[in-house]
């Protein structure tokens, strides 16, 4: 079976979205130094809180739907049985104004594809796995099951994973992923694990 990425192809689909990898890592790099100003929520790529429709109606449909306490746990002034719009209000007061993401959201982003959460964890993780174990290439997504993040290369991956916390950097090894892949649109040429 061969690998889903294909250059001429992405080049056809995403004409105006083709990066590099460097470019990618670049992009995430960018996103860590500014990780005061960007906070987690589920379904959102970039989008800003306290601006952005999507960012409510994300937040709102997870608490709703058995997120609750994963939202609420580490946000000073909940407490369970606490509304989701009391919640949504009181979140909103620690949060306004970041740019918001999950975990796959993040890589949406870094690709170039800002506020379109065009991946899933889940269909990222349906790509064709270029290494199992985890030991890709600089700018390949980083799998588990549930999560991505984006290898930075030299060990190391950025990715945001829960409610109440931002972008973070952290060594590959000390992770648990499964997979790694090739992104589609992306260039790889010259790529390596560095």
């Amino acid at each position: 079976m061969s690998s889903p990425y294909n250059p001429a192809l992405q080049r056809v689909i995403c004409s105006n979205l083709l990066m590099t990898w460097d470019e990618i890592i670049r992009r995430g790099l960018d996103l860590y130094v500014d990780r005061n100003n960007i906070t987690y929520c589920l379904g959102c790529a970039g989008d800003v809180a306290g601006v952005d429709v999507r960012v409510r109606e994300n937040f709102l449909y997870y608490y709703e739907h058995g997120w609750a306490d994963k939202i609420g746990r580490d946000l000073a002034g909940w407490r369970p049985g606490m509304s989701a719009n009391d919640t949504w209000e009181l979140w909103l007061t620690y949060n306004r104004y970041k740019r918001c993401f999950d975990c796959s959201g993040l890589i949406c982003w870094v690709c170039g594809y800002e506020k379109d959460h065009r991946w899933s964890s889940w269909s990222i993780g349906s790509m064709m796995p270029e290494t199992t174990p985890a030991s890709g290439k600089a700018g390949y997504a980083l799998w588990k099951s549930g999560h991505v993040a984006l290898d930075i290369g030299y060990g190391f991956c950025i990715e945001i994973g829960e409610y109440n916390h931002s972008i973070e950097f952290n060594k590959i090894r000390q992770r648990d992923f499964t997979d790694s892949h090739a992104l589609q649109g992306i260039d790889y040429n010259g790529a390596d694990a560095r």
